[in-house]
């Protein structure tokens, strides 16, 4: 997704696994001793509270025992709790540390907004609001229609009809990442559908160059190119007659 700039501070975003993780060190940075507020953050009980809450509802490798011996020490003056010691002791996956190009504290959204709040009510505000926008614009740029015109339903009919298939529909509409399933229902497509498609997939690679991720935005392209030849080479080694010249 790139870089949030929420009242003149930049704040990169990051995507792992299809979710979107917003960097709390950006969102301090400007604040003396920025980083310690995290920390500080992570040292309060009702933080703590709300980030086993939200871990039980999510994430199915959550270490609920851990977390309730956490509890125990929260809030105490002795308490100390680091995003790497919160992490390996209760396999969270809400928030994470990372090493290298873009390190820092990232958080997945919801846990990323309470930070926020926290921090000021008003930056929370700004934030939810310049990430929703360029939400939108991210939306309009991939024309994320296709997931109608494709396979006839929103994202949250095919969620509630595939409950325990991973990722989104969105997924699905990104050449190379096509189901084997979905091979007949690609060649039962009108042409318009078929522009819809692969503009789909170009527009997913030409986001990642923005977000100057080109390795990824190669690989991509490969894979385009690949499935391409491969659902063709597929669809017409079954039949006689060859296939009609453009």
């Amino acid at each position: 997704m790139g870089k949030l700039n929420v009242d003149g501070t930049e704040i990169q975003v990051l995507q792992i696994e299809e979710d979107d993780y917003i960097s709390l060190t950006d969102m301090v940075r400007k604040i003396n001793n920025g980083p310690a507020l995290i920390e500080k953050w992570l040292r309060n009980k009702n933080t703590i509270e709300f980030l086993g809450i939200w871990e039980e509802m999510y994430n199915a490798d959550f270490n609920a025992a851990a977390y309730e011996e956490i509890m125990l020490e929260a809030g105490l003056n002795r308490f100390i709790m680091s995003v790497k010691q919160w992490v390996s002791h209760t396999n969270s996956k809400g928030i994470i540390a990372k090493a290298g190009r873009y390190g820092g504290t990232y958080a997945y959204k919801d846990i990323a907004f309470e930070f926020a709040s926290w921090v000021s009510p008003q930056f929370k505000l700004y934030l939810i609001k310049e990430f929703e926008r360029l939400k939108k614009e991210e939306q309009a740029l991939l024309g994320w229609n296709a997931k109608r015109e494709l396979f006839g339903m929103t994202a949250k009919q095919w969620k509630d009809k595939n409950p325990d298939k991973k990722g989104n529909i969105r997924g699905l509409c990104i050449p190379g990442n096509i189901f084997k399933s979905q091979v007949p229902q690609l060649f039962s497509l009108q042409h318009d559908q078929w522009i819809v498609y692969f503009h789909a997939g170009f527009s997913y690679i030409l986001l990642l160059f923005l977000n100057r991720k080109e390795d990824q935005a190669a690989n991509k392209l490969t894979n385009l190119v690949l499935n391409i030849i491969s659902l063709l080479s597929e669809h017409f080694s079954g039949q006689n007659a060859s296939p009609t010249p453009p």
